[in-house]
């Protein structure tokens, strides 16, 4: 679980906080790209900070619906609801390549 003095997660669930009100998974993905690059463009993020990462303009991202239900089937516990941890859209992308 998260640290009790994250601010940005909850500390039951260890998911991040939705501070936009965003219900969307999709466009809450879209913030988090968005904002986490601005945030890199003008120097406000620690080495700890994984950068962005993007994918071909000729691959688009799958829906998060997709990824959570490939999750699923392969066994990885992922939340009804909101963002997907980062390491589940990478498993995802390691086992659909190109």
């Amino acid at each position: 679980m998260s640290s009790p003095l994250d601010p940005y997660t909850d500390p039951n669930t260890g998911f991040l906080r939705n501070k936009l009100g965003i219900t969307d998974s999709d466009e809450l993905d879209r913030a988090e790209v968005f904002w986490t690059a601005a945030l890199h463009r003008i120097g406000l993020t620690t080495t700890e900070t994984p950068a962005v990462t993007t994918t071909s303009a000729t691959t688009p991202a799958p829906p998060t619906a997709e990824v959570r239900a490939w999750a699923r089937a392969n066994g990885m516990a992922v939340p009804d609801r909101g963002r997907l941890r980062p390491e589940i859209h990478q498993a995802w992308r390691d086992a659909h390549p190109g």
